[in-house]
């Protein structure tokens, strides 16, 4: 009884070791435990410019796309291309507002069923 009680504990003195640390922490919510999933990717998009139809968009607020892909498909539609797996947080790519040039967001109101505006 001794003996299992100190594998149960060592068991889970492993398990505690084996979390991510240092540089290695951004890949925490890769879903890795997915079948299929062969490697994480974490892109944290810190300036640039997006450009969105006939508007650019400058990049003021970091941007964080994450998650887990699988190796190539080797044949059929898909050849050359793996599968994406979204992030377990729920956050694949973070939701951060950019300043739109000439967006006037705050007079849009958009309507419900029933054509009216709730506000």
């Amino acid at each position: 009884m001794v003996i299992a009680a100190m594998g149960l504990l060592l068991s889970f003195a492993a398990t505690a070791q084996a979390k991510l640390v240092g540089e290695f922490i951004k890949f925490q919510y890769c879903p890795y435990e997915t079948e299929g999933v062969s490697r994480c990717v974490y892109s944290a998009n810190t300036g640039g410019e997006i450009v969105l139809g006939n508007k650019t968009v400058t990049v003021e607020k970091e941007v964080i796309l994450q998650g887990g892909y699988s190796e190539p498909a080797t044949e059929g539609p898909d050849e050359g291309f793996g599968s994406f797996f979204a992030a377990t947080n729920g956050e694949t790519l973070t939701k951060v507002p950019q300043n739109v040039p000439g967006a006037c967001w705050a007079s849009y109101r958009p309507k419900n069923r029933h054509g009216w505006s709730n506000g």
